[in-house]
């Protein structure tokens, strides 16, 4: 009954195996989450640019807008990004048409790390939307 055989003891766990193991792959799994995190705020904020320039030709589509008006509508959905990264261009390729131009410099929160690898830790990140006036 209380005899030990060889493949009990191959079954059983060495002491800090786990922890040993747990200790090599988590760099890899942080490197993954913040590749997640970047990528999700990289598409937030491009889902934001295009949403404010759909508004601002939305807005320039109305009889008698101003580009100031038109870029006002485009920066009153950009509320969360940096002012300073962000360019709102109004053009009017023909008479009958309004184009909103938004160009946003997106800063990755692991900046230090792209730039270690080679990188300048920015993406230019530009959404056009144009509408006729009707």
């Amino acid at each position: 009954m209380g005899v030990v055989t060889t493949s009990d003891r191959r079954h059983r766990p060495e002491r800090g195996e786990d922890i040993i193991e747990f200790a090599l792959i988590l760099p890899l799994l942080l490197v993954l989450l913040l590749g997640v995190m970047e990528f999700g705020f990289a598409v937030m904020r491009y889902n934001t640019i295009a949403n404010a320039a759909r508004e601002g030709a939305r807005a320039g589509i109305v009889s008698g807008a101003t580009d100031a008006a038109i870029i006002n509508a485009a920066k009153n959905l950009t509320t969360g990004l940096t002012e300073g990264d962000l360019d709102i261009i109004v053009n009017r390729p023909t008479a009958r048409s309004v184009q909103v131009e938004v160009i946003y410099e997106h800063h990755f929160i692991t900046t230090p790390i792209i730039v270690a690898v080679g990188g300048d830790g920015t993406l230019t990140m530009r959404t056009v939307s144009t509408m006729n006036i009707e």
